[in-house]
């Protein structure tokens, strides 16, 4: 899956990724469940259709207050389509923005001078969730190119939702050293390899 919802303590709610649209009717219930009637920040991670594909639908029942996106996601049709009525910012560098209770750390590999790479999944947006003392880093769909771009940042996280890849191509032990995580959540099943990789560091 590619849909992420944090819930704070003022009443908001923050998602990552708007999922594939044969997903959308699971993600409302999912909001719904948790009492949400709007989003009050969109994160659009990376430049694929598991991220983006329900972002109109998602505006038709709630009310998105802001989406952010790269620079790539700004020539999507469906954050194209939304622009003049929701505020937006492509997010072209590493920030951290307030959102109620929660605040959140944009790591952008491609905040180095060298510009976006070939690969879309290799310029995803990674997000650091700070909520009072605990903290969660999602890696969006960040492999092995994109970790070595964001090496010089402050990843450091009690929980780890790994990269959606599923093969062996991201969640390095280098990575892994770096974000020094106590539990990961795998976007679907993970490689031997980055089982072996958690394991070695007592990451649950």
């Amino acid at each position: 899956g590619s849909f992420v919802a944090v819930f704070g303590s003022e009443n908001e709610t923050i998602v990552f990724d708007s999922g594939k649209p044969e997903d959308f009717k699971a993600i409302v219930k999912t909001l719904r469940n948790y009492g949400s009637e709007n989003i009050t920040a969109l994160v659009l991670t990376r430049n694929s259709p598991d991220a983006y594909g329900n972002v109109q639908a998602l505006t038709t029942i709630f009310d998105v207050q802001k989406i952010y996106h790269n620079g790539l996601a700004a020539y999507q049709e469906p954050v194209m389509s939304v622009k003049d009525f929701i505020p937006n910012e492509a997010v072209s560098s590493d920030k951290t923005v307030q959102v109620g209770s929660v605040q959140l750390r944009f790591i952008v590999p491609y905040d180095d001078s060298k510009g976006f790479l070939d690969a879309p999944e290799d310029n995803a947006i990674l997000v650091k969730v700070s909520y009072g003392a605990r903290t969660l880093l999602y890696a969006s769909s960040c492999g092995l190119n994109c970790e070595g771009r964001v090496k010089d940042a402050n990843l450091q996280s009690a929980v780890l939702i790994t990269a959606s890849r599923g093969g062996c191509d991201g969640t390095t032990q280098f990575f892994l050293n770096r974000v020094s995580p106590e539990v990961a959540i795998t976007q679907g099943a993970p490689c031997e390899e980055v089982k072996e990789r958690l394991a070695n560091s007592n990451v649950k």
